[in-house]
């Protein structure tokens, strides 16, 4: 059986390595090509997010067509505005902790408090590498064994590595970028997952964002913000689902 092309994109202050227990799964379906972010040396040739349209295009660049991309926390935004630019490139999505914008809207569904990432940002500014180790033990509240995963997390993301002014450049993203008017342009299948207990961002987003795409939320029981750590085999299960496109409101013609 031929794998098929998956792209997998991290989130805001990891490395790729976050994905590193998921992988061997994976492989058994799909041809996984790992992008690392722009605050690693690795990740710097692809551009800086602070261009976030010129960094996507690099993104576009590096991917065959008809590629899965695999995206978590903010490389969900990433891959959604991927998606309504390249739509021949992105056969599918799968959206982990994730959503349309993460700044919390007036219906109090849609992400974070608007308050606390303004806070937030102001400490990353002044203790950087201080606010990364913090945002860590944020992102596994909730789970069932946290501090296994904290140390797993830990070990995988050197923040001391960090380039802080590209990191900066993420976290403003992260607090900005609004996809939610593109969603409607979203042709191709989506699927959503969301851990329970996610600390970072309430399972209502990843609910509403699923909703508004037509698709199904899949909640991963007693999980926090990073539940491919947390809940490896539960995750790759819900990724590996086979797809019923024929249901799919977006589907491709």
């Amino acid at each position: 059986m031929k794998k098929v092309n998956a792209l997998l994109i991290s989130g805001w202050g990891t490395s790729a390595a976050i994905w590193d227990p998921i992988i061997p799964v994976l492989e058994q379906a799909y041809q996984i090509d790992v992008i690392e972010p722009p605050w690693l040396p690795a990740g710097q040739a692809l551009g800086s997010m602070s261009a976030v349209d010129d960094y996507i295009e690099s993104l576009a660049q590096r991917m065959s067509e008809d590629t899965t991309l695999i995206a978590w926390s903010l490389g969900g935004l990433l891959a959604l505005r991927l998606a309504v630019r390249f739509p021949n490139k992105v056969k599918r999505l799968i959206l982990i902790a994730s959503t349309a914008y993460f700044p919390c809207d007036q219906g109090g569904v849609n992400g974070i408090d608007r308050r606390w990432l303004s806070n937030f940002c102001e400490r990353f500014k002044a203790a950087p590498e201080k606010t990364l180790q913090r945002f860590m033990t944020l992102q596994v509240k909730g789970e069932q064994q946290a501090k296994p995963c904290l140390r797993l997390l830990q070990q995988l993301c050197t923040v001391s590595e960090y380039n802080m002014d590209e990191c900066e450049a993420g976290l403003i993203l992260l607090s900005t970028m609004d996809v939610r008017d593109e969603l409607t342009q979203i042709v191709q299948p989506v699927r959503v997952i969301h851990g329970q207990n996610d600390a970072v961002l309430p399972v209502a987003a990843g609910k509403y964002l699923a909703a508004v795409l037509h698709s199904h939320c899949h909640i991963i029981a007693d999980a926090g913000h990073v539940p491919q750590l947390s809940h490896t085999a539960a995750v790759a299960e819900a990724i590996c689902q086979p797809w019923n496109e024929s249901l799919s409101h977006h589907s491709k013609n």
